[in-house]
């Protein structure tokens, strides 16, 4: 008895040996395949185009093992950047769910289905030479959405009540001779609908039966209320916030304030969100190159939530690849920013927030440095008028009124503008605020718009009287285009003439006194700016300036340089040749 329960104990033994085997054999397994997917996802995230990323994964000794591990989202946009048919191998090779993501993520504009890029997705999968794998994907799919495909691209006829129909395309024969389906799609639609509907019947032909008459009877909007409720559910899923929580990654708080650790949320698995920048090292590349590497997976997932916020504000479709890069782009900035402010600008500071602090967080620092100009302009603005009525463009001069009007947007942006003297209007389009540089450069022409604006109302600027004078003169279209250099070369002009200083209009016949006593040519021939102008432009706004700050002077003096820049640029060659009257466009407002 003691003998055989030996044996038996040894048995066991034995079994329980095998079994932790096998358990190790598989974990140590598990354990190389992640290796490869981390060690396989950083080289796809260094990589500059989605041909590249293609070629990587598909190259992968394990590619069946490894690419049904990848992010969804981060497969659909290699697709999206190769093209389906050249991805043709990626979508074979991806699992089920993420074929299903794949659909959820190009085949709905918001909340309406487009069939026929769900049959594009059914054909690209139907290629696949393994019939079980593409058996698996279509049984993945929600019912509700394959019965709304088959509503829209199949006339369905019911051959008990109608035994001689006559159909006008190709058709297929239900194998229980009930029912006779019309196709109504051509091309490569048709052969994706036809390889639908035939695996359908293959699998279970009284199923399908069942399936082909609830399509007769079912109401469209209900199929696809059902379909949208479940693909939003799974967009949630995946990381894409709704509309409310997307929102608050753009909340306001206060960009000073101190940062405390927060635990942040777990990896959302294998992703390329880290790609690099391609145009310039920004702050946000600079500290995550420092970040520990085991940090790397929970700041990818939180990447991923931003971006997908940002893509459901602003309304972006994830299957428009250009749209989301520029997303992602602006995103990529505004935390660049949020972050640099957050660590004072020290890289080190902020790889240890980026493992510390969650980057909705930083995001939203970022989003509150932008907005805390906007409410400085809007303050500005309601306390003092800066359009002329009728107008919607500002009358401040470039750059100041294109960074007025980028600034005062919903979300505001920033006008990369260079120039010193030039006053016409920059050809800068406007662009995410990127760092703390330009965040000053913002806040220093802010500050001279302040004081510009306050040296024009001390020297009488009333819009809205100005604007009556313009439909008296006659030209109050022009008026609509007026700018603070205009509306002060005017007044200047009026001076210098003899009729007084006032924003008024110029009278056309005292267009040449002006040229004659603004200019004047030098013994070596040159055209210059009479000394006396030049102190009458200038003093003018240095007097008011004197009486408000040394700031105020200093904006009046470099405001003074660009005006005489801008006549010297404008009216000095006119003026030389005689042919100043004969100008339809002048700094100056004139009547007619």
């Amino acid at each position: 008895m003691t003998s055989e329960m030996t044996r038996d104990e040894l048995s066991r033994a034995e079994v329980a040996a095998e079994k932790a085997k096998a358990e190790a054999a598989e974990a140590a397994a598990e354990a190389a395949l992640a290796s490869e997917i981390a060690e396989l996802t950083r080289e796809a995230a260094a990589l500059p185009t989605a041909q590249k990323r293609l070629d990587l994964l598909i190259g992968a000794t394990n590619a069946e093992a490894i690419v049904p591990r990848l992010s969804a989202e981060q497969l659909f946009f290699i697709i999206q950047g190769t093209g389906l048919s050249d991805a043709l191998e990626l979508v074979h090779l991806c699992s089920p769910d993420q074929f299903k993501s794949f659909i959820d993520l190009d085949a709905w504009d918001r909340d309406e289905l487009s069939p026929a890029k769900v049959i594009t997705w059914l054909r690209a999968a139907g290629t696949d030479a393994d019939e079980e794998r593409f058996e698996r994907k279509l049984q993945a799919l929600d019912i509700e959405l394959v019965e709304r495909v088959l509503q829209s691209s199949v006339r369905i006829w019911d051959l008990e009540e109608t035994p001689d129909p006559e159909p006008a395309g190709e058709v297929f024969r239900s194998p229980e001779g009930k029912y006779l389906l019309e196709f109504l799609v051509e091309g490569v639609e048709l052969s994706g609908l036809k390889r639908l509907v035939s695996a359908l019947y293959a699998r279970d032909p009284l199923q399908a039966a069942r399936l082909i008459e609830a399509v007769r009877w079912e109401l469209s909007a209900e199929l696809t209320e059902s379909a949208y409720r479940w693909r939003t559910a799974r967009l949630s899923d995946l990381g894409f916030p709704d509309l409310e929580e997307a929102l608050s990654y753009f909340a306001f708080i206060d960009p000073n304030a101190a940062l405390a650790a927060s635990p942040l949320p777990s990896p959302l698995g294998a992703i390329f969100a880290m790609s690099p920048d391609r145009h310039e090292r920004r702050f946000w590349e600079r500290a995550l190159s420092r970040v520990d590497p085991a940090a790397l997976g929970a700041i990818e997932g939180q990447t991923i939530a931003l971006l997908n916020a940002v893509l459901v504000v602003d309304g972006v479709d994830p299957a428009n690849t250009e749209a989301v890069e520029a997303a992602l782009s602006r995103a990529r900035d505004t935390l660049s920013l949020g972050l640099e402010q957050a660590s004072g600008g020290d890289p080190e500071v902020g790889a240890r927030l980026l493992a510390t602090v969650p980057l909705k967080r930083l995001f939203q620092i970022g989003v509150s440095l932008a907005l805390r100009l906007k409410f400085r302009l809007d303050r500005l603005a309601r306390r003092t008028p800066l359009f002329m009525p009728g107008s919607r463009e500002p009358i401040l001069d470039a750059p100041y009124g294109q960074l007025m009007s980028a600034l005062r947007r919903k979300r505001p942006l920033f006008i990369d503008w260079r120039e010193d003297v030039d006053l016409d209007a920059p050809n800068c389009p406007p662009r995410a605020f990127r760092d703390l540089g330009d965040i000053a450069r913002a806040e220093a022409w802010i500050a001279e718009t302040e004081h510009l604006v306050e040296l024009m109302a001390a020297l009488g600027l009333d819009l809205d009287e100005l604007g009556r004078r313009f439909v008296e003169a006659g030209i109050e279209e022009e008026g609509l285009f007026a700018r603070h250099s205009t509306l002060y070369l005017t007044a200047i002009a009026r001076e210098v003439t003899g009729l007084g200083f006032s924003f008024a209009p110029l009278p056309r016949d005292s267009v040449g006194d002006f040229g004659a006593a603004a200019f004047e040519r030098l013994p070596n021939g040159q055209v210059a700016l009479r000394p006396g102008f030049v102190e009458l432009l200038a003093g003018k706004l240095r007097r008011r300036a004197v009486d408000f700050s040394p700031a105020h002077v200093e904006t009046a003096a470099r405001y003074s340089e660009r005006l005489t820049h801008k006549l010297m640029a404008d009216l000095a060659e006119p003026w030389a040749l005689g042919t100043l009257d004969e100008l339809l466009a002048l700094p100056i407002l004139v009547t007619r």
